[in-house]
């Protein structure tokens, strides 16, 4: 539920910030349910996030690591 409703937030997203910050609200949802792709979700969002607010771009790659940590070492070494 949450992440559909984070998704019709994202439809309406006025630019690109409010838009990566959707798209890592809806990684920390998979996260928190275990998604196996909530790495990938947050990565994206920050990169998206760089070009426009480098700071914080910085935590959501830190988050997206604390997350990789727990789910996949490996992958979080290459974060």
């Amino acid at each position: 539920m949450a992440e559909k409703l984070a998704d019709s937030a994202g439809a309406l997203a006025s630019d690109e910030l409010h838009s990566a910050e959707i798209a890592h609200l809806i990684g920390r949802v998979r996260a928190r349910l275990g998604d196996g792709t909530a790495v990938d979700t947050l990565v994206d969002a920050a990169a998206r996030a760089a070009a426009v607010d480098p700071e914080r771009a910085a935590l959501m790659f830190a988050e997206a690591v604390d997350v990789a940590v727990y789910t996949d070492f490996s992958r979080a070494e290459s974060v």
